[in-house]
């Protein structure tokens, strides 16, 4: 047997070292064997030794310029090398050759997707389906090309087709898990987290992110012993736990495992990013963390994600210590990593985001809401909590659910995925009554799913202040809380804040600055057409100040009764979701009014916000 056929004998069964060897010395023998050079350069891409693959695969297009495996090969490693536009450009030739080929279409998709061309990419994805509609992997690709559109019930649709052509797949379960948390599908989540779990028992993933998924289901025992089954066969593994452990409050759990974890693994971001968040700054051998990460950050090999948690945390380090420049300086340089991770390409259209704002104005007006409002639900469930992200939206929820009479429900994604939809097809066709009971009914289930049944329950959405005009349409008899704090503070916050792929205004200051002028203007509109009797403004300057009057006057806003639990918030805090798991269990403090006079000349376009005054709050603080 002549080496080139057993080394497609061994490629074919996996065996790629060997097949490899079976190769080279058929090259020894013939140098310029096309099938020789391009199946070992495929090798050489499947063993991650991607620039060997462009020699290899190079060489035998100098010769053979339209040998169609070479072309979409090639097209791979340019991919992975971060060569994108030669990659295109190598599936187009492709594509010449053989226009309906779905291999050199899915690789022209990732390309695509690589650069954030988005469309295009969701175009190309489309095309490899249609020619061969049996492919997990175009369907795969696609849904992280509608997850980037932000049309998240299509790539939930395009993950489970992935799942259901290749059910041994681990990445299928994980996006579509991670689909699911983006819609705050729990339920669905741990559904097709056990399905997987039960086809692929070995998975430490899956196991992973159903122990998280439990833990959030109010299903702790469960999810928690999941974890400790985790570590006994992955010590270290512990992310997710040590997270949902400062969910918890507890802290100390937290700091222990994340210190195992960098006995184990020492070079990595993650878990100096979660003691930062745990306010745990030191180390038992007398080092502090500034020093620790400060001694590995600059390594060439580091990965971008971990550069950019360790940035984070150099942040808060700094910060702790009082260091405020260099403190910024950690900021800007995580900020810049996490947009070029999270949000280069999601492109904040300026133009479109005045225009929607134009819209829900022109639409929402007072003789609307006063036209509609016997049309809407009678329930007084909900209690709204809104505001610009990181003005105080959590701790605001927190003092109102301490209430015997309240639940929160956290933050909910509801609006922001069905709102949008309704808001714009009553703009087109005008309001359409029965979407008015299929949201009044489709959100109270949300919940009551969530908090149990309760006399109110709070939603501390705050990017909810968006669709007041519908969400007033909807419950009209609904009680909505603004909070509001200093615009510079404020924006400040989200510049230090880690939000993962959240919003797609962060990491940049023109567009947090941008999006806040936006926010201010969309607010005076409610302003002026809400109710007095449903909208009440707080500051949080002001409820640090005077903590006592404030709170009195949002429980009686709130026609409840009032319980003297509310002062004592700290006291009583269940598990907390959000970058303010820390801040949540501490009292009401004053040390982050006019934060950002400690950074005041590194702050560069956040200033241009320090002119920008409040009205006056429209309901009067409550005087005992």
């Amino acid at each position: 047997m002549s080496d080139l056929i057993e080394a497609s004998r061994l490629y074919a069964s996996s065996n790629l070292s060997a097949a490899e060897e079976k190769l080279k010395r058929a090259l020894s023998s013939d140098p310029k064997s096309g099938q020789a050079r391009v199946m070992l350069g495929i090798i050489y891409i499947k063993t991650r030794r991607f620039l060997l693959a462009i020699e290899t695969l190079e060489s035998v297009l100098q010769e053979y310029p339209e040998q169609f495996d070479s072309l979409v090969w090639l097209a791979v490693a340019k991919k992975a090398v971060g060569r994108f536009d030669e990659g295109i450009e190598l599936c187009e030739r492709a594509l010449v050759l053989s226009p309906k080929d779905p291999a050199a279409y899915n690789t022209l998709g990732l390309c695509y997707l690589s650069t954030r061309r988005v469309p295009l990419a969701i175009e190309s994805f489309n095309k490899a389906i249609q020619y061969s509609p049996k492919s997990a992997a175009s369907y795969h690709n696609l849904g992280l090309a509608l997850r980037l559109r932000d049309d998240s019930y299509e790539a939930c649709r395009a993950f489970q087709k992935a799942i259901d052509l290749d059910p041994r797949n681990e990445g299928n379960y994980m996006q579509l898990y991670r689909q699911h948390l983006l819609i705050a599908a729990s339920h669905d989540a741990i559904l097709s987290l056990e399905e997987g779990l039960r086809r692929i028992p070995d998975s430490i993933a899956i196991q992973d992110a159903l122990a998280i998924s439990y833990c959030r289901a109010n299903q702790k025992e469960r999810g928690e012993q999941l974890f400790r089954n985790i570590l006994k066969a992955r010590p270290g593994f512990c992310h997710s736990y040590s997270l949902w452990l400062q969910e918890e409050g507890r802290f100390k759990e937290s700091v222990a495992l994340l210190h195992e974890w960098l006995e184990i693994e020492p070079i990595q971001g993650m878990a100096y990013f979660c003691l930062a968040e745990a306010k745990s700054f030191s180390f038992d051998d007398g080092s502090s963390l500034i020093e620790r990460v400060n001694a590995i950050i600059d390594r060439p090999k580091l990965k971008p994600i971990d550069h950019m948690y360790l940035a984070y945390a150099l942040g808060k380090a700094h910060e702790q210590a009082k260091q405020f420049q260099s403190a910024i300086e950690n900021y800007d340089r995580a900020n810049e990593l996490a947009f070029q991770i999270f949000n280069e390409g999601r492109r904040l259209d300026y133009d479109v985001v005045r225009t929607t704002n134009d819209c829900l104005m022109d639409f929402y007006s007072k003789d609307f809401l006063d036209e509609n409002k016997q049309r809407g639900s009678s329930s007084e469930t909900p209690i709204f909590i809104v505001g610009m992200i990181r003005s105080g939206t959590t701790l605001t929820d927190q003092i109102v659910s301490s209430h015997s009479m309240v639940s929160s429900a956290g933050e909910q994604p509801f609006w922001k995925l069905e709102g949008t939809r309704v808001t714009h097809q009553w703009y087109n066709h005008g309001l359409n009554v029965e979407d008015i009971r299929y949201l009044e009914e489709n959100y109270l289930a949300v919940l009551n799913g969530i908090a149990g049944p309760s006399e109110r329950i709070t939603d501390k959405q705050p990017l909810n202040y968006e669709l007041l005009g519908l969400i007033h349409t909807v419950f009209p008899k609904a009680k909505i809380i603004h909070i509001r704090r200093n615009a510079v503070d404020t924006c400040l916050s989200i510049y230090a804040t880690h939000f993962g792929g959240g919003p797609n205004f962060a990491y940049k200051q023109e567009n947090i600055v941008f999006h806040y002028r936006e926010y201010l203007r969309l607010m005076e509109h409610w302003r002026t057409v809400l109710p007095a009797e449903n909208f009440i403004e707080i500051d949080y300057e002001q409820l640090v100040a005077d903590k006592e009057n404030v709170i009195r006057s949002v429980i009686a806003f709130c026609g409840l009764p009032w319980d003297d639990s509310c002062l004592h918030h700290d006291e009583k805090v269940s598990t907390v979701a959000t970058p303010s798991r820390w801040q949540a269990r501490q009292p009401v403090y004053s040390s982050s009014v006019e934060r950002w006079r400690n950074y005041e000349p590194w702050l560069g376009g956040l200033l241009e916000l320090r002119d920008v005054i409040h009205p006056t709050p429209c309901s009067p603080v409550f005087k005992s």
